[in-house]
């Protein structure tokens, strides 16, 4: 994937991703300022030509919610949708609760979602900077193994146990992490929003 850019998703999108930022790990706290913004998305006014896939509509709607911190408003949004990439945003959204075995849960029941290669792909190559800058970076390493699995997919469940584990970390492990997540969610983001629109 090229450099993320909010501005390709349209106007409404690009106000609500801009400026750049990096969300917490945790539940973090909820952005008012965009409240009103948020409230007034719609499907039609993203997809004003109506989406292909309404459910991967629902999808981006969602991951705008939880990009505010409001978690509450995105787990209503993915309950009952029952398509991997609900279950995806579903299982992020119980991470960032802190509710490990419920994420791990709803991770599992979108396992071979399409972005698991392209997450394998962009984090392994910046794992390795990232890692010089751990002073012990064992543990970090036994728990990233099993994120980065054999089979050159990435291991949605396994990065829960990185980010549980993350807190006590040094602090350049935890921005790595962050960074992580703040991918994961760019890519989920990116392939729904293609979906909905049937390409």
């Amino acid at each position: 994937m090229s450099k993320f850019n909010p501005y390709a998703y349209g106007p409404l999108v690009a106000e609500l991703l801009t400026p750049e930022r990096l969300p917490e790990l945790g539940p973090g706290t909820p952005n008012l300022a965009a409240k009103s913004k948020l409230e007034a998305l719609t499907i039609e006014a993203l997809f004003p030509h109506g989406p292909r896939d309404a459910v991967s509509g629902r999808c981006c709607i969602a991951a705008l919610w939880l990009w505010h911190d409001f978690l509450n408003a995105a787990h209503a949004l993915v309950l009952n949708m029952g398509s991997l990439s609900a279950n995806y945003w579903h299982g992020i959204i119980h991470r960032r609760e802190r509710d490990f075995s419920n994420a791990k849960h709803w991770l599992r029941h979108a396992g071979g979602h399409p972005i698991t290669k392209l997450m394998y792909r962009e984090v392994s190559g910046i794992y390795r900077e990232f890692k010089f800058g751990i002073v012990d970076p064992s543990g970090f390493d036994e728990v990233w193994n099993r994120a980065l699995s054999l089979d050159k997919n990435w291991e949605p469940a396994a990065f829960v146990d990185l980010c549980s584990g993350v807190n006590d970390q040094e602090f350049v492990a935890q921005e790595f992490v962050r960074a992580v997540q703040r991918l994961e969610w760019q890519l989920l983001f990116d392939w729904c929003w293609l979906h909905a629109q049937g390409r």
